[in-house]
């Protein structure tokens, strides 16, 4: 079977530029057996052209002088082409490269055709529709249209049963399957999406709600001896759906007894929330709405909420325990909570940061596994930190570390997709979660040690169902690319450096200091890990422009000096707020302006530098941003191991500080220098 020849069928008519996106989707098969055929259906525009130019000699074309509709240009090809296999491609629609080869290997003469899930693209999103296997029988085939737009099916058949009816002015394709089924029996549906469905609203489909009315009418008369009262009743549904008309709750409650529920109650939502449902489509479509605060909510607030959700859930847990149940209780936890992260930093996000690179976008899966390494070695990390004494509790870590690294693995994921919808609820539920529990617990009088511990594995657990349940499909194919080991080293010690430079200071605090200010200080780092949310949510809208060729320096300034303006007003709106808030804590008002003032120094040296280190870091030069961060890093610790072993007393902190930031200021004109000289990177004005 792997080597049949697969048979093409494709009519076109005035659609050039679409014509070529489809032919050129079936040209980029990873089965390369096939013929398309092309049926120019009487276009008037450089469709012929561009036929008579395709080279492949896998590619053939009819040309109709006049129009024959789409169903008698589908026969026609169906009958020229010579293979026993056919399939068959709108031209405004595009095959996924493996699509061929995934249909043809689970092509079985026992069914009577397969086919697979599909992408149906709005525009500016996609949905993912039929994503599971399933055998269609007659019934089901007749109370909707399972099987999509396209199969694969033995040519013969498709004959014998007569092709597309030229006399349905819609359905052609949902008529054609259910005579294929009825003939030759059960159907197969291969759950995954090979095939993109355009949905451009500009573009005139041929199905007119009137034609579609027509259909259902001429539809149920051609099939009436073989439709069941539920297949009947479905219909009638449909007929509602098509005309736009509203559900009442009896008649949704009446008609889910025949099936199709979900569809049903989106339907019945729809029409009852047509201002929702409108927004939605809109957003779908174009990315935005017309309502200005609904499109702030989506375009901005919800993709914050979701970037920036696990800095909001430190604050929220770290407060929420101080508050009910103590800041000395808290102390140890803070500390172990940022040598976690650390470890998470290291061997979940290190392997999630390539998700999000052009190479490696849809190589999920195979980064995933190849990340189970990084977790099996952050594990015997962590079980040697506990034996030195540098964690405290280890069994609420340890499950942590795992439900954390998966968590941040399908982070990456959506991000990488723009699907911040589900990832801000997620992070929402965190942070509820985070916010709540440690008020039952105290209510509950639970053993205080362990109560952070336990809120978080609940909360990060919670997060962690919550974007598994609503796990995003691929859109462009699975790739197997797995990350140099080397890459992901590099990747590993600039994150960890640079951020371990900041976080290091909540376990130094806690050696050095009382375990009230310790707390004080990792709800202190925790705050300004949310004021870096505005400027690192504009950051990642520069990424694609920092990634470009023919980047210039000036360009690149100009970004730089935009993102450290955010710094700078970020920064100092974080110093008032969080002062004013551990004074709330009735922390002393000198020592509540003193510790965020010293850690709003370190995140303005330590961020100013992130657009030339990413933008190294984008042109592969991972390596050059390592060593910049570990140089930071190594003064970083030098410098607190003075306090730590008593070489310096707390009151010589004010002499380190300062050094700590030059080291930082140092890094980042060294890395704006070697990205300027880059040869990449041109002087010349835009």
């Amino acid at each position: 079977m792997q080597n049949k020849t697969i048979g093409i069928y494709l009519p076109t008519k005035n659609r050039v530029e679409l014509l070529k996106k489809a032919v050129d989707s079936v040209l980029a098969q990873t089965y390369s057996n096939f013929k398309l055929l092309i049926v120019d259906d009487g276009s008037t525009d450089s469709t012929p052209e561009y036929l008579k130019s395709i080279t492949d000699p896998r590619v053939s074309f009819i040309r109709n002088e006049q129009s024959e509709r789409a169903c008698n240009a589908r026969n026609r090809a169906i009958k020229a082409l010579d293979t026993e296999l056919v399939t068959g491609l709108d031209d405004d629609d595009v095959f996924l490269p493996g699509r061929l080869e995934r249909l043809i290997s689970v092509y079985d003469p026992r069914f009577a055709f397969v086919c697979s899930g599909y992408f149906w693209d709005y525009g500016a999103h996609k949905k993912s529709l039929f994503s599971s296997n399933k055998v269609i029988s007659i019934s089901a085939a007749l109370d909707l249209n399972q099987c999509s737009n396209q199969i694969l099916v033995d040519r013969n058949r498709v004959l014998e049963v007569g092709g597309f009816d030229p006399e349905l002015p819609a359905l052609q394709d949902h008529d054609l399957w259910v005579r294929l089924i009825a003939k030759y029996g059960d159907a197969y549906r291969l759950g995954e999406e090979l095939y993109i469905v355009n949905d451009d609203q500009e573009l005139e489909r041929i199905s007119s709600v009137r034609n579609k009315l027509n259909a259902i009418d001429l539809f149920e008369k051609k099939h009436f001896s073989i439709m069941s009262q539920r297949n009947k009743e479905n219909f009638a549904f449909y007929r509602k759906k098509i005309k736009g008309e509203k559900v009442s709750f009896l008649e949704l409650l009446s008609s889910s007894q025949h099936g199709l529920f979900s569809l049903k109650v989106r339907h019945a939502l729809a029409q009852n929330l047509n201002q929702i449902a409108k927004y939605r489509l809109d957003y779908m479509h174009t990315g935005s709405v017309d309502q200005p605060v609904v499109n702030w909510f989506l375009k901005v607030l919800i993709p914050l909420i979701a970037t920036g959700g696990p800095g909001a859930s430190r604050v929220i847990l770290l407060s929420s325990c101080i508050f009910f149940l103590g800041a000395s209780n808290t102390a140890s936890f803070g500390s172990d909570f940022f040598i976690l992260m650390l470890l998470n930093t290291m061997f979940s996000q290190s392997y999630g940061f390539f998700v999000l690179k052009q190479d490696y976008r849809n190589s999920f899966s195979a980064i995933s596994r190849q990340s189970l390494t990084g977790l099996l070695v952050a594990i015997v990390i962590l079980c040697c930190l506990f034996i030195l004494g540098i964690i405290s509790n280890l069994i609420f870590l340890l499950p942590l570390l795992i439900i954390l690294h998966f968590y941040y693995l399908f982070r990456f994921k959506r991000i990488a997709k723009h699907g911040f919808f589900i990832l801000a609820i997620a992070e929402c539920f965190i942070s509820l979660t985070c916010l709540i529990a440690p008020i039952v617990l105290s209510q509950l009088q639970i053993e205080q040690p362990n109560a952070p511990y336990i809120v978080y594995v609940a909360a990060s657990f919670l997060g962690l169902l919550v974007v598994l349940t609503f796990n995003e499909k691929q859109i462009n194919g699975s790739k197997n690319n797995k990350v140099p080991v080397q890459k992901v080293i590099n990747i590993a010690i600039s994150t960890v450096a640079s951020v371990f430079a900041l976080f290091c200071f909540p376990y130094t605090a806690k050696l050095i200091l009382e375990p009230e200010v310790a707390s004080y200080v990792a709800l202190t780092i925790s705050c300004f890990s949310i004021a870096m949310l505005i400027p690192r949510t504009q950051a990642n809208k520069s990424l694609p422009r920092l990634g470009l060729d023919n980047l210039s320096a000036n360009i690149l300034i100009s970004i730089n000096k935009s993102y450290s303006k955010l710094i700078w007003v970020s920064c100092f709106v974080s110093l008032l707020v969080t002062a004013c808030y551990l004074n709330l804590l009735t922390v002393p008002w000198n020592l509540a302006f003193a510790i965020p003032a010293a850690i709003m120094a370190l995140f303005l040296c330590s961020q100013s530098g992130f657009i030339y280190l990413t933008t190294l870091s984008l042109r592969g030069k991972d390596a050059i941003v390592a060593r910049l961060n570990l140089m930071v890093l190594i003064v970083t610790l030098a410098s607190l191991s003075l306090l730590v072993f008593n070489i310096l007393n707390i009151n010589m902190v004010g002499l380190l500080l300062p050094f700590i930031c030059i080291t930082f200021i140092g890094r980042n004109i060294q890395a704006k220098k070697m990205i300027i000289d880059d040869n990449n990177i041109h002087t010349l004005e835009e």
